[in-house]
């Protein structure tokens, strides 16, 4: 079996994000295939599932803590879901029209279960994070919607 360079580089940050060498890992991927036929091919999927396993969890992780501690007062209440969340959200809501479909992500425009304006992002990603962005009619009343829930706590 031959690797090409990349393909090399995918292995090796592969068994090092095991903990692994090399080796130890690519005995580790044939062993939970047995019998596969094109081992080249399980190696190669392996290294990838680790790497996207890897690069895109910093992405959602760095996104989530954006979120949780937003610092534009538009984004505010703006809320986290996954795919069952937001078909649920979607079906208590009154949309407007038809999605936009931007091929990475489709927005969906409305009004919330509240009544309030409310932007959706759908993320393409399989399994990927959504999000809800209810929003109020001018900045100034959504400030003032801020201020009065800090005063609150």
């Amino acid at each position: 079996m031959k690797l090409n360079a990349s393909e090399w580089r995918a292995v090796e940050r592969a068994a090092s994000n095991a903990g692994q060498g090399w080796h130890e890992w690519v005995r580790g991927v044939l062993a939970r295939h047995p019998g596969v036929k094109n081992a080249h091919a399980a190696i190669r999927t392996a290294a990838l599932d680790d790497l996207l396993d890897h690069s895109l969890a910093g992405v959602f992780d760095l996104r989530a803590e954006q979120l949780a501690n937003p610092v534009p007062t538009l984004l505010s209440h703006a809320s986290a879901m996954n795919d069952a969340q937001l078909d649920e959200d979607l079906a208590a809501s009154k949309i407007d029209g038809d999605p936009v479909d931007f091929g990475a992500f489709e927005i969906v425009t409305g009004s919330d279960q509240f009544n309030r304006a409310c932007i959706w992002i759908r993320s393409g990603l399989r399994d990927g994070m959504h999000y809800a962005v209810p929003l109020y009619t001018t900045i100034e009343e959504q400030a003032a919607r801020a201020a009065a829930e800090r005063t609150s706590w």
